[in-house]
């Protein structure tokens, strides 16, 4: 796909997708279905911009990661050529929201990333555009008025507490 790559523009599609079927056919290290989830940019991205990569691969449904290196004797690998690493990505993220005038409290089940922003902006009463991805959490809810000084401070503290 590149002006200077190995595969010719005609060809790049049927190679795609072969490539993701081989992917999402590999086995883990046991024999066993790895269950990799393979995708194409434009699969997962509402826009794709620029140079993407040709796949975007969740191996193993992000248990097992690819690593930076080349030359092993084998597909699976412990760890990368720094060592074992305790953790990488995952499946699920977590943000803190403390802010004075949120009626969100504690957990809260089946926020994404693109909810952020547009929260932060309802919050701050500012208008959200309406080519902005994602939801504001707190849409529809009643926000308590902002305090300022001590009380506000306080109700921060509170909530991360």
């Amino acid at each position: 796909r590149e002006p200077q790559g190995v595969i010719p523009q005609a060809e790049y599609e049927s190679f795609q997708n072969e490539m993701k079927a081989r992917i999402e056919a590999l086995p883990d290290d046991k024999g066993q279905p790895l269950k990799s989830l393979v995708f194409k940019p434009e699969e997962i991205y509402r826009n794709v911009r620029n140079v993407t990569p040709d796949l975007i691969v969740h191996f193993g449904g992000l248990y097992w990661r690819s690593i930076g290196t080349v030359g092993h004797a084998k597909i699976h690998a412990q760890e990368n050529d720094t060592g074992l690493e305790g953790c990488n990505h995952a499946q699920y993220g977590m943000f803190i929201l403390g802010a004075p005038n949120c009626p969100l409290r504690g957990e809260y089940e089946g926020a994404r990333l693109l909810d952020i922003a547009p929260t932060l902006l309802d919050l701050a009463s500012y208008e959200i555009p309406e080519t902005m991805q994602g939801r504001s959490l707190v849409a529809g809810m009643e926000k308590k008025s902002s305090n300022s000084g001590d009380e506000g401070e306080r109700i921060v503290h509170d909530r991360l507490a």
